[in-house]
């Protein structure tokens, strides 16, 4: 996704915003006992913010869009890399 900064205004190529929003919404379903991936494997909310340039209201939103599992360790919400790249790289394709 290219993303472009003139002025105070912040540009996204319509192909780049449609191809994002193309991304079928999946339904996934808990299951129960479902094992945290681990510290190495996952991104907390704020390195996702800060890797993909995008706001916590939109973040959060699409999370739950895409019925991705969330952990919450300690006071940090953690999310799977796996499940945040196919998100962000869908576009590259």
């Amino acid at each position: 996704m290219d993303i472009a900064k003139f002025g105070k205004r912040t540009v996204i190529r319509r192909c780049d915003l449609e191809a994002f929003f193309a991304i079928p919404v999946q339904d996934v379903t808990l299951k129960t006992g479902q094992q945290f991936p681990g510290f190495d494997n996952c991104y907390t909310i704020t390195e996702i913010q800060q890797k993909y340039n995008i706001s916590s209201g939109a973040l959060y939103l699409l999370i739950q869009r895409q019925g991705i599992v969330k952990y919450s360790v300690g006071k940090f919400t953690y999310v799977a890399k796996q499940d945040i790249e196919i998100i962000f790289n869908a576009g590259e394709r």
